[in-house]
């Protein structure tokens, strides 16, 4: 009986720690916040397909809207409030820093095709006014 209360328990506490989410940031040497990274589960990566998840972030008084992360091939961003005063630019890096993609991103929408890109994990930064937001990107 013990020996199935002990195995219970083990499971349980297997599928609490599958089941968070984390969200990772880092900060420069002033404490600015540089980077904000979500990093999935196996039970957020199971998820029925036609659930598009939208990720977003405020930078200044923009929101960026990035969709569907994972992406088979499509990438769409969306950035409020951008008008032809604001410079802003959308680049996709691969892991070993090579450029793949600049985008200019002044109508505010954005599709990034990558479907030519092997499958993998990219790098997109998105700079709106001499602020800079970085992203992961993966292709499945």
């Amino acid at each position: 009986m013990n020996k199935y209360l002990l195995l219970f328990v083990l499971f349980c506490c297997i599928g609490t720690l599958y089941g968070q989410n984390v969200v990772k940031y880092s900060y420069d040497n002033a404490g600015n916040r540089t980077k904000r990274e979500i990093v999935f589960t196996r039970s957020e990566a199971m998820e029925d397909e036609e659930n598009v998840k939208s990720f977003s972030e405020m930078v200044s008084e923009h929101e960026i809207q990035i969709y569907p992360n994972p992406t088979e091939g499509d990438l769409n961003v969306s950035i409020s409030n951008i008008s032809n005063d604001n410079q802003a630019a959308i680049t996709l890096y691969d892991i070993s820093g090579r450029l793949l993609k600049k985008e200019d991103a002044t109508t505010g929408r954005v599709n990034i095709d990558i479907s030519g890109v092997a499958n993998g994990i990219y790098i997109m930064q998105i700079m709106i006014d001499e602020k800079v937001t970085t992203w992961k990107i993966i292709k499945k």
